[in-house]
């Protein structure tokens, strides 16, 4: 993305790229975390009952985690509902895959809508990649202990 990024900002960006990228950046998934688990084991005290400090750390650590991800996730969705998705309606017609007004592309409001994203999808990716470590590292840990 960054190449495509720095055309973009250099305003050398073609028509045919600028609809390669918004393409792209109409698909998106969310994902709802589950942490039933985590709550009714603190919540019943039963993470009292592990003794290896370093489990009940990694447990903790790994929740905390969790909860990161999900914000950056809400507000990835935020900023893909009240920006990116307003200005794909407006200016881009999915169906005949082409743009209202080419001249878009060379825009300040096409720049920000589009780094904006890729920014948010870095950030995503960051703590996703934070998280499947913290995983391996407990799994490794739990796996040690039995």
């Amino acid at each position: 993305t960054k190449p495509k990024l720095l055309e973009i900002q250099n305003r050398n960006i073609t028509v045919d790229l600028a609809i390669t990228v918004l393409k792209s950046v109409v698909g998106i998934s969310k994902i709802d975390f589950q942490s039933g688990t985590y709550e009714d084991i603190t919540n019943s005290g039963n993470l009292n009952i592990i003794r290896s400090y370093t489990i009940k750390k990694q447990i903790v650590d790994y929740y905390i985690t969790i909860k990161g991800v999900a914000y950056i996730e809400n507000y990835f969705y935020q900023y893909f509902n009240d920006f990116v998705m307003p200005f794909i309606f407006t200016n881009f017609s999915v169906l005949d895959e082409k743009l209202a007004n080419p001249e878009i592309i060379k825009t300040t409001q096409f720049a920000n809508v589009v780094a904006g994203y890729f920014s948010m999808v870095q950030q995503r990716k960051a703590a996703y990649d934070d998280l499947l470590d913290k995983s391996y590292s407990l799994k490794r840990a739990l796996e040690n202990k039995m």
